[in-house]
């Protein structure tokens, strides 16, 4: 990702937390949810951004950790925990470059392995901290290569996946177990708006505090319930294979 496209994800994360503060909360839930099913409690937020998932799973009981590569939402990620009166230690690292005594339960990547190029090798750098039996869980993949529009090219997003795909990237990568679910059947149709218009940016103006309440409730009871067979984001969770995970 060139620079230009980091401050345009920049701004696109801090509009979509401004102007659908819904979204942020409830993504926040159902990742909170799926840790717990599957036992793990000691975090490394991956792309932690500016800190809405990273702040709820610490206020959820976690032991959590973030890192960005970006100054300005590390620093709003930094306001956030400390607005909620909690201690999170926020870092401006590369995944790569990250050191850590106490290796980790589980490592989330949302919204982060579509503006990767080489997605594979990102994820593979994950197993070296990963505990025995530690899991890997993606989630805010953009899906289907056909809805690829000019807002996933202005922030930075060089593909859409699909279950095949992500599963087969995945396995290379050096895990196993792995669980895929689509998610997000709504914004699908944002996603084919955007694609017949050529827009660059989700149409935030029609929204008002009726239309968000209703896509609040839509989110809790009908979205993160996995009601739905497709949708226009793509959730994984899978465990290293201790044959392949890096050792100290």
């Amino acid at each position: 990702m060139n620079e230009k496209e980091q401050h345009e994800t920049e701004l696109a994360e801090m509009s979509l937390d401004k102007e659908t503060p819904f979204y942020n909360e409830q993504r926040a839930k159902i990742i909170a949810k799926i840790l717990k099913k599957e036992n793990i409690n000691r975090v490394l937020d991956v792309g932690c951004g500016l800190g809405k998932v990273t702040v709820h799973l610490a206020k959820s009981g976690f032991d959590v950790t973030g890192i960005d590569v970006s100054e300005p939402l590390i620093a709003l990620a930094k306001k956030k925990a400390e607005e909620n009166g909690i201690q999170i230690n926020f870092e401006i690292k590369r995944i790569e470059e990250f050191e850590t005594k106490d290796k980790f339960d589980g490592i989330l990547f949302a919204g982060v392995l579509e503006h990767i190029e080489d997605d594979v090798a990102m994820m593979a750098a994950a197993r070296r901290l990963l505990k025995h039996n530690g899991k890997i869980m993606i989630t805010d993949k953009p899906t289907f290569n056909c809805l690829f529009t000019e807002r996933d090219r202005r922030i930075g997003h060089v593909r859409r996946y699909t279950k095949k795909m992500l599963y087969l990237k995945l396995k290379s990568a050096g895990y196993k177990d792995i669980k895929l679910k689509y998610y997000n059947f709504l914004m699908l149709f944002a996603s084919i708006y955007l694609k017949i218009t050529k827009k660059d940016e989700y149409p935030y103006e029609k929204l008002n505090p009726i239309v968000n309440k209703l896509m609040y409730w839509w989110y809790k009871y009908l979205e993160n319930h996995f009601i739905f067979p497709i949708g226009d984001r793509l959730f994984a969770i899978a465990t290293v294979k201790e044959d392949n995970r890096e050792r100290k």
